[in-house]
């Protein structure tokens, strides 16, 4: 056992110990007359005195600083949303904020080794969880949620079309071409496997989020999860569809969006991920967003696996014509007032070449295929994109590439092929004609790599660029930026 497992295992039990207090604080001074408030307050006044002892037992780390200075604005003001959409729901949702809390904090208690804390604050700790529990219980007009806060049936909602999910989560629908080989047993589609197909199919998938959801995330750590229960995406339908029914079922929804024709955005994945990996981001991502119309993917077929980098790059050239031919018809049979483009890591390879064979199509037409062209996380060789990237222009109202300094995923890929990576900075590519936007100092995930999908700040910028084509010097997430010999470039204001 290292310092470093037990300050982990000291955070986790300090955040699930701050966890009960401030939901009883931010609850009590939220619903003040309830029949609820000798809950509120017995919460607080057990736990209160809990967080002081805990507190003064730790030796002097991170654990110790992290519960001297509390909770952060951010998770202050996320814990308070939870709260309010718990308040709601009335008895039943308020029961569920605490047991979901208490549960955890019980399961971590029986996970910690024995000297994460004194056996005397063990017993203070399990005669508050019983004491709550107990009062909750009194209160509770309905069932509780047990084991980490998760029901034994889902609640289904679809969200309505240009809606986004509801406050108790729900599925989420996203549509899909893929040239991947289906696994089918007993008749019955299972998915898509990591082998190349010889031709395209087309259908939906439902993925599953959680009331816990947090934006830009799929599902948190395992130490997480046991202090605010199962928050993870996952794929609950995938059906393929014939080509006729997919496009009806499309030009349906984007038609049946409350304010009109609606747009549609199609997500382009990148290396290592399988197909269930990218309808679950692609869901998490048109979730995030919450735009009007419908959100799209195109799985191509990536083995999903660490040590198959090179089998993907010959996968993803060998795509080009399917990628071309779904986009082209999401353009010509939507119905979308506009069709925008993600591209992320090696799926930006895809649609560079993918976005060439469209300008030539589209070279002497006034009216450009596509709305907002999203290039993140380029693994894409900057000679090459040098030479290809006016193409964007062509056939985009507006491109803007994301790139980063911390991008471990896109550095190993310089390493290996000894040329510098469109989407790792520095230097960073700036290019004619697109806007390029630093994201270094807003990317906090380990590899430096999913800024795309789970950074607030990049997912905000999306959502104003998409929303309404707003310029970079016109959206508020963003200053002016410029290096010797680079040129003008954006990057987040912080």
């Amino acid at each position: 056992m290292t310092i470093d497992d037990l300050e982990l295992q000291r955070l986790a039990i300090g955040n699930a110990l701050n966890q009960l207090f401030y939901r009883a604080a931010i609850a009590a001074n939220l619903d003040k007359t309830s029949k609820w408030s000798r809950v509120f307050n017995l919460t607080q006044a057990r736990f209160a005195d809990i967080v002081r002892d805990f507190t003064l037992e730790l030796p002097s780390g991170v654990a110790h600083d992290r519960m001297v200075n509390g909770l952060t604005d951010v998770e202050t003001n996320d814990l308070k949303a939870a709260v309010a959409i718990a308040l709601t729901r009335g008895s039943a949702g308020i029961a569920d904020l605490f047991e979901t809390a208490l549960s955890s904090l019980a399961g971590l208690l029986d996970e910690i080794e024995p000297q994460v804390i004194s056996p005397e604050l063990r017993i203070q700790i399990e005669t508050a969880i019983g004491l709550v529990r107990s009062s909750v219980r009194d209160v509770a007009v309905a069932p509780v949620v047990r084991g980490g806060g998760r029901a034994t049936e889902f609640n289904i909602r679809r969200p309505r079309p240009g809606k986004g999910l509801s406050k108790d989560g729900g599925l989420y629908e996203v549509w899909f071409g893929t040239n991947r080989k289906p696994v089918v047993e007993d008749n019955v589609l299972k998915g898509f496997s990591g082998e190349r197909d010889t031709q395209l199919h087309l259908g939906r998938c439902a993925v599953e989020i959680p009331a816990t959801h947090r934006i830009g995330s799929t599902g948190s750590s395992w130490w997480r999860r046991l202090l605010d229960g199962d928050d993870r995406l996952s794929l609950a339908e995938t059906v393929e569809l014939g080509d006729a029914a997919f496009w009806d079922e499309v030009k349906q929804r984007i038609a049946a969006a409350e304010l009109g024709p609606a747009d549609a955005i199609v997500f382009l994945h990148g290396y290592n991920v399988s197909f269930e990996d990218a309808a679950v981001r692609a869901a998490q991502i048109g979730a995030d967003l919450s735009l009007p119309g419908l959100m799209a993917f195109f799985s191509w077929p990536s083995r999903g696996k660490l040590f198959s980098y090179t089998v993907d790059e010959a996968t993803i050239e060998a795509s080009e014509k399917d990628i071309t031919d779904f986009l082209n018809d999401f353009c010509a049979r939507s119905g979308a007032r506009a069709v925008h483009l993600i591209a992320h890591s090696m799926g930006n390879r895809g649609l560079l070449r993918v976005v060439q064979r469209i300008s030539e199509r589209v070279a002497n037409q006034t009216k450009r295929p596509f709305g907002q062209i999203i290039l993140a996380a380029a693994d894409v060789d900057v000679g090459l994109f040098r030479n290809l990237a006016s193409a964007y222009a062509l056939v985009g109202d507006r491109t803007t590439l994301y790139v980063s300094a911390g991008d471990r995923a896109v550095l190993s890929s310089r390493l290996l092929h000894a040329a510098n990576r469109v989407g790792l900075a520095p230097p960073v590519c700036v290019i004619e004609g697109i806007d390029t936007v630093n994201a270094t100092n807003v990317d906090l995930t380990e590899l430096g790599h999913g800024y795309v999908a789970s950074s607030r700040e990049v997912l905000t910028d999306m959502y104003t660029l998409l929303a309404s084509g707003t310029p970079p010097d016109k959206r508020a997430t963003l200053r002016h930026a410029t290096e010797d010999g680079v040129g003008i470039y954006w990057e987040f204001a912080r």
